[in-house]
């Protein structure tokens, strides 16, 4: 009875749980240790344990409010995930069902997992549950119908089956028909299993055993669309494709082989076995190793137009794609040809009229015709034969010759007259060597004394690479005819020597370009060497001073930039010590000569860019903006602002608000002292700091508020370039950080005021103030910020009054009447400064409510464009 009584318990304590209730499953452990108020402790730790405990710690999870967070052995919960609800116990590893509850029907359902010592557990009656009395040996329990307790009943014979009844006791039956029992088994009669008796089996599958030994049948499945068939296929029965042994020869027509892509065939395009795919041209070629171009000539327009011949004859190529037949054809006399065109045999050449006459003769001797295509081999050409009058080997011709006696150089005089002569030259300027050619061949040459000595030549004469020394007197028109015109400039140019013609071939350079170009180096370059250039384009071409694009040889040493405008000219000359060219033509980039000017550079300090039609050059007024100005008048100039700490657009005044405000993410370090990240600051010691953050400040550091107010610090230490240290006064200990950070911080450098931190920004307050030069570290007025106000004050000194000596006084002892009988004494006297008064020389002091020097009032006005 125990089980019941305990089954009843969790039922009554489950059914009184209200569907309504939320989850409860506080913590049942209660804290061991204040300090904590009784209606704390009841509050907030007993009542929710108790209200844990009482509701059997329902909710839609496990519990976890025990000891550590897990469960104790034997500890209830009621699983409320669905309804009804499933009330388990904890047994030490996990949560074990014994029933349910349905808060609906209200009705409690055991669940039953075995018997007790006392019997069996039954339903008595409706909701109610109770005990048989002990059953027999291999006995059973039957119900005993609706409201009726069940009955114990002895074990039925051997092969029989025990049937309960409604109203009457169970009845133990042998069975007969399409199932007998035998020994213990049971056994189906032969057709006695209907189609709709069988197990239903799965989709797309047939019930059978795949596997080629016996055993339980298994569904053999299909898969939707795979166009599979049943089949045996290594030893298994299954769904799939069909093995090529069981395709008769010839079975497969075109019709069934899969659908090829455009233009291809079936190969197979790997280095070893495998299934045929669709191959293309270019797999085909690979497969059968030809290659266009290496073992198979390539396509080209050539190939057609040999295709495309239609006549006969020797084929020549006239142009790219093009050719034509051709026939060898004969002069008008000398070669005669045969076979020309090669269509029937190759094309012979032989000799004819002339030329086969000549080669007709087989004597040695001086070849004279005698006729047409008429040869003869002889000694002397006659007069009669177009000879010299020479008649015999000994004739007169020769022998003015073989009659010299004297030597020298033999000059032909006249007709069958020679003479002797020799090659003279003239004093100290042409000295001949061997002028008679006995010695050796006759060498001319400049004599040495000529060159020390003055020449004039009245013709054009020719020198190549000459070298003058000293004074070069030219006494006329000096001219260079050596000049070149380069290909037009297309793009800015480094090293550049068209050609290779400077100090080469060239001393003369005719230039353009299709838009401003920049040359930065010219190649080329010899000590001393000229080069002129000539812009005859329509736009400027600036020469680079000192550019690094060039090498450093072929750089301008010019001090600037030379703009070399349109019809522009400019004389260079290399130096040879300094390796660079210099310009000899001087500063000026203008266009000289006549012409029209076809575009004006706004140079340095001007604003306007390069004007090609029309346009204003302007002074570049960018320096001056933000600087600071004073007018004896009260009415705002145009480009300036009162310096009255207006907050102003950022937008309106974009570039006065980049001189004023400058602004930057930063990195600050969390450590002691802390330091502040931000690349190029600029920032000097005491100059103001504002810190504003998307998500949250290192402890030890106050986010700002925009205007001029809010959260200020002070560079107290410059660490580099990219770094700084701040304290919260100016000349005060640097800030330490703490704690976390989140989010992007931002840093504000604005003295004047950041207006509202996102589109107006404060201009300079200066009106009422006297201004003072920024010490910048010079000590004179130290611990002091850029653009930080100072209020007035005085040096620190003393008034020290003039007594004439220590003066005695007696005290007063008669209540301020004079002391008849006081003894006199030493003692301090009070003494009151007075208001300042005249010296009688300087006039009446002035006092004010400040300290200040004499002054006038002008208007402070800032420039913003």
């Amino acid at each position: 009875m125990k089980l019941q009584r305990l089954l009843g318990a969790i039922g009554a304590v489950v059914m009184s749980v209200s569907t309504a209730l939320a989850a409860e499953q506080s913590s049942y452990v209660t804290p061991g240790a204040g300090p904590m108020s009784m209606a704390t402790f009841v509050t907030n730790h007993l009542n929710p344990a108790l209200r844990a405990i009482a509701a059997c710690h329902n909710g839609s999870s496990a519990p976890a409010n025990g000891p550590g967070t897990a469960p104790l052995a034997f500890q209830f919960w009621c699983d409320t995930t669905a309804n009804p609800a499933i009330v388990k116990m904890y047994d030490g590893a996990s949560w074990v069902a014994i029933g349910a509850l349905n808060t609906t029907t209200h009705a409690w359902s055991p669940y039953l997992t075995g018997g007790t010592s006392g019997g069996v557990p039954y339903f008595a009656s409706a909701g109610v549950m109770a005990s048989s009395a002990a059953l027999a040996q291999y006995g059973f329990l039957i119900g005993g119908g609706a409201g009726a307790a069940p009955a114990s009943i002895a074990a039925c014979s051997d092969d029989q089956i025990a049937f309960g009844r409604s109203s009457n006791s169970p009845l133990c039956r042998t069975v007969t028909g399409d199932v007998t029992f035998a020994g213990g088994a049971a056994a189906i009669g032969a057709n006695k299993v209907a189609n709709s008796m069988l197990r239903q089996s799965g989709a797309l599958a047939v019930v059978g055993r795949s596997a080629n030994s016996t055993g339980n049948v298994a569904d053999i499945q299909a898969t939707a669309s795979s166009d599979g068939v049943l089949r045996e296929s290594g030893g298994s029965i299954g769904f799939g494709t069909v093995a090529t042994g069981g395709i008769a020869d010839s079975a497969v027509t075109n019709a069934k082989l899969a659908t090829m892509a455009a233009n291809t065939t079936k190969c197979n395009a790997t280095a070893g076995s495998a299934a045929p795919t669709d191959c293309n041209a270019s797999t085909m070629r690979a497969n059968i190793g030809a290659v266009i171009g290496t073992n198979v000539e390539a396509w080209d327009a050539d190939l057609d137009c040999l295709a495309a011949l239609s006549t006969g004859g020797i084929i020549g190529r006239t142009g790219a794609g093009t050719c034509a037949t051709r026939t060898i054809t004969a002069p008008a006399a000398g070669i005669t040809i045969n076979n020309g065109d090669g269509v029937s045999g190759n094309p012979t050449l032989s000799l004819a009229n002339d030329l086969a006459a000549l080669e007709g003769l087989s004597s040695t001797g001086i070849a004279r015709r005698t006729g047409a295509d008429a040869w003869s081999v002889g000694g002397v050409v006659t007069v009669a034969e177009g000879g010299t009058n020479c008649t015999s080997a000994s004739g007169t011709c020769l022998d003015n010759i073989t009659g010299f006696a004297a030597t020298g150089l033999i000059a032909r005089t006249a007709a069958g007259t020679y003479a002797a002569r020799t090659v003279t030259g003239t004093t100290n300027e042409v000295c001949v060597t061997n002028g008679d050619g006995v010695s050796g061949n006759p060498t001319l040459g400049v004599c040495a004394g000529w060159l020390s000595t003055a020449h004039t030549w009245s013709a054009t004469q020719t020198f190549a690479a000459p070298i003058v020394t000293g004074l070069a007197d030219f006494q006329g028109a000096r001219k260079d005819s050596t000049q070149s015109t380069p290909a037009q400039i297309t793009a800015d140019q480094n090293n550049y020597n068209p050609s290779s013609v400077v100090c080469a071939t060239s001393s003369t350079l005719i230039i353009n370009s299709d838009a401003a170009r920049n040359i930065t180096g010219i190649a080329g370059g010899v000590a001393g060497c000229d080069l002129f250039l000539f812009n005859n384009g329509s736009f400027t071409i600036t020469l680079k001073d000192g550019s690094a694009s060039s090498s450093a040889a072929n750089r301008f040493a010019f001090g600037a930039d030379f703009a070399l405008g349109s019809k522009a000219a400019a004389h260079l000359k290399y130096d040879g010590n300094g390796s660079v060219w210099r310009n000899a033509t001087g500063s000026g980039s203008g266009g000289g000569g006549s012409g029209t000017v076809t575009q004006v550079v706004c140079g340095t300090g001007l604003t306007g860019g390069t004007i090609t039609t029309s346009g204003t050059c302007a002074v570049d007024s960018s320096p001056y903006i933000g600087m600071v100005d004073w007018v004896a008048y009260t009415r705002v100039p145009v480009n300036y602002l009162k310096a009255d700490g207006t907050a102003v657009s950022r937008t309106t005044y974009s570039a006065l608000f980049a001189k004023l405000v400058y602004s930057s993410t930063v990195t600050i370090a969390i450590a002691s002292p802390a330091v502040v990240s931000w690349t190029a600051h600029g920032l000097s010691v005491c100059d103001p700091v504002k810190f504003y953050t998307s998500g949250a400040l290192p402890t030890g550091i106050t986010a700002g508020t925009a205007g001029t107010g809010g959260t200020v610090y002070y560079v107290s230490t410059v660490v580099n370039a990219n770094s700084f240290q701040i304290s919260t006064t100016c000349g005060g200990s640097a800030v330490n950080t703490s704690g976390s950070q989140s989010g992007t911080h931002t840093a504000v450098n604005a003295p004047w005021g950041d207006g509202d931190n996102s589109t107006t920004f404060n201009l300079p307050e200066l009106r009422g103030e006297f201004v003072r030069n920024w010490d910048n570290g010079r000590g004179v007025d130290s611990n002091r910020g850029f653009g930080l106000d100072q209020l007035d004050a005085m040096q620190g000194h003393i008034h020290t009054p003039s007594w004439g000596g220590n003066r005695m006084y007696t005290p007063d002892t008669n209540n301020g009447t004079a002391a008849g009988n006081g003894a006199a004494s030493w003692g301090a006297i009070t003494a009151t400064i007075g208001a300042p008064a005249t010296d009688g020389t300087n006039g009446t002091p002035r006092t004010a409510a400040e300290t200040r020097p004499r002054n006038n009032t002008l208007m402070a006005i800032i420039r913003y464009q």
